[in-house]
């Protein structure tokens, strides 16, 4: 409680000293916040973000009033700049001093990740409304200091200091590495992991790539896997055998940075920096997860099974819902009724959610067969309709196109651990980069929101592939 206090005091100080223009002087006190900050609870921080929101939000006396003449535009940009300042929270000043402080990045970013903490978490009423008040704050600041024009690139080996090595193994999250052998096989003959780092948090990883360097565009993760340990890490690599790069995990490590766009060219330096070094190669894909892809079909399913028991309820007189799709084509709808052996779409849907859920279809070659089509078109579906403000929903399709990416091939049982069967009923991605078209790819899909894609996945939901290049 005294450390609570003392940050309380400090803050009501540096606040005075900002609102009188001297932030010149205001260092001492910004890093005694810092300090102090760092030993409180996380229940002492909820006291100290709601005092941030109450005693530094909008201060008494600001008034909003603002008149704009075109004849006069220096004027009218002027009183723009005016009404940003004022309209803009207090402790929106307190965080850019904070931020200058020895440290102080680190701070803002750790602060954010506290916010994330208290999400659903909190003790004080007013806390869930705060949370996202702050964290724009601080995602705005956050988003100007990362410039994604000042991310240095590095390739991880096995003579990389130890502490980059262990924030690499430790970071991995899609494929864990299981022990120091393991990553040192990761980062050896035949592998390769870049790292990008900012001077804002000087040696801590902002994103972690790693690639297979294999003979041809991997489907499954049964390809790159054992690719992982068919080479010992001090072989030579074969130039000959080096024909495409297969990017296979990609990872943000800070949580406090979630959310803060780094970047649309993170894969091609990455590319550059392989072309560089093997001049002939041309051929760049990912083998992508979908994370979201089964919360939205159960979501789906949920929705029509609570649509058909309404149904009933009213005597099978169903109401309409303007947007609810059907999941399936009349044809493949009574395919489905025939697989499970039902009369009728209540038991389907509860038939066909219980099926997915164990995840032990995977194991039935008649179901392995039968809900390939459905699944997939579904899952096509989701990928390239489904969007976020114009862009696609899927954060990981979304990263890759704007990246410049093609949505390549939808991929068939290409993951069948637990985890990739219940993120996505095993199905994955790849995402197919073509050097001489990423930049304008990415261009268009930022500006006009359209998705470029293959002919495998093309084929899935029949619709016009894009005319690439020819694969040899």
């Amino acid at each position: 409680k005294m450390v609570l206090k003392a940050i309380l005091e400090d803050t009501y100080n540096l606040m005075k000293v900002i609102k009188r223009g001297r932030e010149v002087v205001s260092g001492s006190i910004a890093e005694r916040i810092c300090d102090s900050y760092k030993q409180l609870s996380l229940a002492e921080k909820e006291t100290f973000f709601n005092m941030l929101v109450s005693d530094h939000g909008v201060a008494e006396t600001t008034k909003i009033g603002i008149t704009l003449d075109r004849s006069n535009p220096v004027e009218s940009i002027q009183r723009l700049q005016n009404l940003r300042h004022i309209t803009q929270p207090q402790f929106a000043g307190l965080f850019r001093v904070l931020g200058k402080a020895q440290g102080g990045v680190k701070f803002m970013v750790n602060m954010r990740t506290d916010l994330s903490k208290l999400t659903g978490k909190s003790t004080v009423e007013a806390t869930p409304a705060i949370v996202p008040v702050i964290d724009h704050e601080l995602k705005q600041l956050l988003s100007v200091w990362f410039s994604s024009g000042l991310f240095h690139l590095q390739r991880a080996t096995w003579e990389s200091p130890s502490r980059l090595l262990e924030k690499v193994a430790a970071s991995e999250a899609v494929h864990p590495i299981l022990g120091w052998q393991d990553l040192k096989r990761r980062v050896g003959a035949y592998k390769r992991c870049f790292v990008f780092t900012h001077p804002c948090l000087p040696g801590e990883p902002l994103v972690i790539l790693h690639a297979a360097l294999l003979e041809n565009v991997a489907d499954t993760m049964e390809k790159i896997v054992p690719a992982l340990f068919e080479h010992m890490p001090d072989s030579v690599e074969d130039p000959a055998r080096v024909k495409v790069a297969n990017f296979y995990s990609i990872s943000r490590p800070i949580d406090g940075l979630s959310g803060i766009d780094l970047g649309s060219n993170i894969v091609r330096r990455v590319m550059h920096r392989l072309q560089a070094e093997y001049p002939k190669l041309q051929h760049f894909s990912s083998l992508s997860p979908i994370p979201g892809f089964n919360n939205w079909l159960f979501g789906q399913i949920n929705r029509h099974l609570q649509h058909e028991v309404f149904a009933r309820i009213l005597d099978d007189v169903r109401p309409e819902s303007s947007d609810l799709l059907p999941l399936f084509s009349d044809e493949t709808h009574v395919k489905m009724m025939q697989l499970f052996d039902v009369d009728n779409n209540k038991d389907l849907y509860t038939k066909l959610s219980m099926t997915l859920e164990s995840q032990e279809w995977i194991t039935s070659p008649v179901l392995v067969s039968e809900l390939k089509q459905p699944l997939m078109k579904l899952c096509a579906r989701y990928l390239f309709a489904l969007k976020h403000r114009g862009h696609a929903l899927d954060p990981i399709a979304n990263f890759h196109l704007r990246n410049g990416a093609v949505m390549y091939r939808l991929c068939w049982q290409a993951d069948q651990s637990p985890n990739g069967l219940s993120q996505s009923c095993g199905m994955m991605v790849n995402y197919r980069y073509y050097p001489e078209l990423t930049e304008g790819f990415s261009e268009k899909y930022y500006f006009t929101k359209r998705i470029p894609v293959g002919e495998p996945f093309a084929s899935v939901i029949s619709i016009e592939p894009d005319s690439l290049p020819l694969d040899p």
